[in-house]
């Protein structure tokens, strides 16, 4: 629940958790605001540590593309 423009809403909502370097957050915020049914979506950009492998092998992929 939450309120918008003066009444309280009662949705269903879901959380997407998505995975990206930080040099492509900008990018991937705006395309979830392009498919994003809300005006005001909430987009939350966490900083993490990962291991040293995980972090080379999306290194790895994103060079790919």
């Amino acid at each position: 629940m939450y309120q918008w423009e003066g009444k309280i809403a009662d949705e269903k909502e879901v959380v997407l958790l998505l995975k990206t370097e930080e040099k492509l957050a900008k990018k991937v915020e705006g395309e979830v605001k392009k498919f994003h049914p809300y005006k005001i979506p909430c987009i939350a950009q966490l900083p993490v540590k990962v291991n040293k492998e995980y972090k080379e092998w999306v290194q790895k992929t994103v060079e790919e593309k």
